[in-house]
């Protein structure tokens, strides 16, 4: 998986992201699907943890990435 976003996330913000994920063991091991619009990243407080979640949504895959996806995917870091 790889998330990029453009600005800063300073503890307990959400800002935007975009992401390409691939999941070997799953029904679509061949395909790598596109995050886009409403896809965010949030920094969690070192109270509840510290590390990162993902919120993946507007998930589309194939050439150009352009078969749509219903559905998101929730993923998260942990220091």
């Amino acid at each position: 998986m790889q998330v990029t976003w453009t600005s800063g996330v300073d503890v307990g913000a959400t800002t935007a992201a975009t992401a390409t994920i691939k999941i070997p063991t799953s029904p679509f091991p061949a395909e790598i699907f596109c995050a886009g619009k409403d896809t965010t990243v949030h920094s969690l407080p070192d109270a509840a943890g510290g590390g990162l979640q993902f919120r993946l949504s507007t998930l589309t895959s194939g050439p150009g990435c352009g078969t749509v996806h219903r559905g998101m995917l929730h993923a998260c870091w942990s220091p």
